[in-house]
């Protein structure tokens, strides 16, 4: 039987355009053969979640959509401050921060906070749940509480 998109809950899942959840538990170390080497172990798991080629396609485009806005404010946002700072003699001024020096980090950070909070609501509307909760996803909650951690692979 054809398992269900987690993050739909309506079509049919695609083996080929799954999500992956990378998790790993921290089993001890032992001594290594080398003075003063650590051996770390690790218990690896992969969780698989179910998606379908319709939720793929828009978190596929969510992704494009969030590295063309984060290289944007990337390029512009330092321009901005440094040409800002020029304009405003702040190399010269030995004078404390001003404000358009401390403001516009903090415009850096809204902005990536609004867009992430917009992008999930729009999601939400459309009835798809964001990439970015597969956390949420039974399989991984379980290994969760026995003890595993997220790692990227």
């Amino acid at each position: 039987m054809p398992e269900i998109c987690w993050f739909c809950k309506k079509n049919e899942s695609d083996t080929s355009k799954y999500a992956k959840v990378f998790l790993r538990k921290y089993m001890g170390q032992r001594a290594g053969n080398l003075g003063g080497q650590v051996i770390k172990s690790y218990l690896q798991r992969t969780v698989f979640i179910p998606r379908c080629k319709e939720c793929e396609k828009i978190h596929a485009k969510i992704r494009k959509n969030n590295l063309i806005a984060n290289i944007i404010i990337g390029i512009v946002a330092p321009i901005l401050w440094i040409g800002g700072m020029v304009f405003l003699g702040h190399f010269s001024d030995p004078t404390p921060i001003c404000s358009f020096e401390a403001g516009l980090p903090v415009l850096v950070i809204i902005f990536f906070i609004t867009r992430k909070l917009v992008t999930e609501n729009h999601l939400y509307k459309l009835g798809v749940i964001p990439e970015s909760r597969k956390k949420d996803n039974p399989n991984v909650v379980d290994l969760i509480k026995a003890g595993f951690a997220f790692y990227s692979n």
